[in-house]
């Protein structure tokens, strides 16, 4: 997990969600550079950057980076929607380049790991590599074999070879190119970000049209929930007039599971008023859509 920077709220000289939230609707000078991001965030859901799922869409990633040489590692470090934050290529007994590249993934806001070796690599130092990041909860996703030779990559859990583009740049010139993409990406990690957030969504969200005003709420719901390394399950219900009334975060799981318990649910209809519909929503931060609430 990356460690969270000072609070939020004190950052933007406020004392908790609400004092914070009315400054970003009065658009107050102090917070621009929140609103900015929020901003960002929403148009974010058109965002080109691919995720990473399948090694089809590695070897696209891939084919504008200088491969691994003898002896070395690329590392495509990804967040929890598999999309690329950062890439380092190693030595692999190189131990300060690893520690190097851990410490700029975290800073990165990285989650989990895809690394392409060079074939010559032994299965011990395979091993070694990839245990050093699991043990700090930076899970290997999946692994390629790199042939420069026959101009393929072969990944571990998909036999067939994968051709890529030879055309090449070096991860310096790319991390840095991420870097002017994802500028504003540190909001992300300050303490309180997440409360604020899921807190601004369900604002946004109240009096909405669920059928007319539906892009706004999942626009909202991308500035809420994207950043959020735990799944959630929330629901919004609607009144006979189709207008959300209630948004509310009720359970919060793993990276990749979430447990729900239906008196809860059925406790929030209960107590809400003039309920006519209810929505859930549900978010996948694993970046796998398959995984399933339980």
């Amino acid at each position: 997990m990356v460690k969270k920077m000072s609070s939020l709220f004190k950052y933007f000289g406020c004392e908790n969600k609400e004092e914070l939230y009315n400054k970003v609707k009065a658009d107050d000078k102090s917070v621009r550079s929140l609103v900015d991001f929020i901003d960002y965030s929403k148009s974010s859901i058109k965002n080109p950057n691919k995720p990473i799922t399948s090694p089809d869409s590695f070897a696209e990633l891939i084919s504008g980076l200088q491969k691994p040489s003898k002896g070395e590692a690329l590392l495509v470090f990804v967040n929890t929607k598999n999309l690329p934050e950062h890439f380092s290529r190693i030595d692999v007994n190189d131990e300060e380049a690893r520690k190097d590249a851990l410490k700029e993934s975290l800073v990165a806001g990285s989650q989990s790991l895809f690394v392409m070796y060079d074939e010559d690599v032994s299965s011990y130092n395979r091993r070694n590599l990839e245990q050093y990041f699991e043990g700090v909860s930076i899970n290997v996703t999946d692994t390629f074999d790199h042939n420069a030779e026959e101009g393929y990559i072969r990944s571990k859990r998909q036999e067939t070879p994968t051709p890529y583009d030879p055309m090449q740049k070096s991860v310096a010139e790319v991390n840095k190119e991420k870097s002017y993409t994802y500028e504003d990406r540190e909001m992300r990690h300050f303490e309180g970000y997440d409360e604020f957030t899921s807190f601004f969504a369900e604002q946004e969200i109240l009096g909405l049209d669920f059928i007319d005003d539906n892009n706004h709420i999942k626009e909202n719901l991308k500035v809420g929930f994207q950043d959020d390394w735990q799944e959630t399950f929330g629901i919004m219900a609607c009144d006979s007039d189709g207008y959300v009334i209630s948004v509310k975060e009720l359970f919060k799981g793993t990276t990749n599971s979430a447990m729900i318990d239906m008196k809860v649910v059925a406790k929030e209809l209960l107590t809400t008023d003039d309920i006519n519909g209810l929505v859930v929503f549900h978010n996948h931060p694993s970046g796998d859509p398959i995984n399933i609430v339980s």
